[in-house]
This record gives C-alpha cells, sequence and structure tokens, in this order.
C-alpha cells in the first residue's frame, strides 16, 4: 500500500513539474509575441486617393479645443509611416491620457472629425486596433507625436 501512494506523489509530483514547466513555455511564448504587438483605443489611418493625404488642421484644431475644455496638458499618438508612396501613414492613440468618460467623448467626437476630413484622400478610423510591429518593417517608422 505504501508503495502505491509513493507511486502516486512521484507521478502527480512528475505532473505538476511536467504542467509547470509547460505553462511557463507558453507564457515566455505570448510575451515574446507582445513585445511586437501594440494595442491601441483609436488608429486613425490617413489614406489617398491619387493626391496626398487629407489635411490633418481639423484634427489638430479638436484635439487642442479638446484638452483645453477637459484640462489636458498633453495627448500622444504614435505616427507610423510612410504606409505607401504618396504620404499615407497611420496616428494610433492609447489614450492612457484620458479618464474613462473622457475617453468615450474623445472617440465619439473624433469618429465625426474624420468623417469630414475628406480633401485629397480620406481617413480611417479603427478601434481597439492592434499594430504588429513584424508587419510595419523596412522604411516604416514609428515617432511619438505629442497634441
Amino acid at each position: 500500500m505504501a508503495t502505491n501512494i509513493e507511486s502516486m506523489r512521484t507521478f502527480l509530483f512528475i505532473s505538476a513539474l511536467t504542467f509547470s514547466l509547460l505553462l511557463s513555455g507558453n507564457i515566455n511564448v505570448a510575451s515574446a509575441q507582445s513585445n511586437n504587438t501594440c494595442q491601441y483605443a483609436v488608429v486613425l489611418k490617413f489614406n489617398s486617393i491619387g493626391m496626398g493625404v487629407p489635411n490633418d488642421s481639423l484634427l489638430r484644431n479638436y484635439i487642442d479645443a479638446f484638452k483645453q475644455k477637459n484640462k489636458i496638458k498633453k495627448i500622444t499618438a504614435c505616427r507610423i509611416g510612410p504606409m505607401g508612396k504618396e504620404g499615407e501613414y497611420w496616428l494610433a492613440f492609447s489614450l492612457k491620457e484620458l479618464s474613462k468618460k473622457q475617453k468615450s467623448i474623445f472617440k465619439t467626437e473624433l469618429r465625426a472629425v474624420t468623417e469630414q476630413m475628406t480633401d485629397r484622400g480620406n481617413v480611417s478610423y479603427e478601434e481597439n486596433e492592434q499594430v504588429n510591429k513584424n508587419d510595419i518593417s523596412g522604411r516604416v517608422s514609428a515617432v511619438e507625436v505629442i497634441f
């Protein structure tokens, strides 16, 4: 009987050890993948239709007004580009500077602003976008922009 209990303990110990080793291996793989992927609350994709991308003055005016109204010092974004031959680029906002309520308002109003940006192209509005650094390699760079 003692032999069966010892065998069971050994089996459980080896099983637990194997499981923990497998689990730690999966965590390392997942963290390596997440190091190359960034999650953004909003990504604006500036697209060209043969004549370059839309002017961003409406966007800048909106962000300045939002900051002033909500007493926010800065809103940061990551400018990713060039994404094409005619100046296409992305503006990726994490919105970490904003409260939950401010994020909701900002996103709703930002969507309306981007719908008006139609000169020389358009702006696609995407929420909860993941950007993989491996997918944007080559001549594409990412630079922080402070509004």
